[in-house]
């Protein structure tokens, strides 16, 4: 069995890197990502929770960038 935490960490560089702010539809990043959607879906939750993450139409998000000047 597999440690508790790496895994998820791995997961969520792995979005993260993938995401950018041009909406992708969620089931193009499981593909791309390499990830079981359960994986994908339980990182994207986090990144919501964060307010990193802005969800558009047809199932697509981005990643929210911090536009302080």
């Amino acid at each position: 069995m597999q440690g508790d935490g790496a895994p998820q960490a791995d997961a969520h560089e792995v979005i993260v890197s993938l995401l950018g702010p041009a909406p992708i539809a969620i089931d193009d990043l499981i593909r791309v990502a390499g990830l079981t959607a359960r994986e994908v879906q339980g990182v994207l939750v986090e990144l919501d929770v964060e307010g990193r993450l802005q969800r558009h139409g047809a199932n697509s998000v981005s990643l929210v960038y911090n536009q302080k000047l």
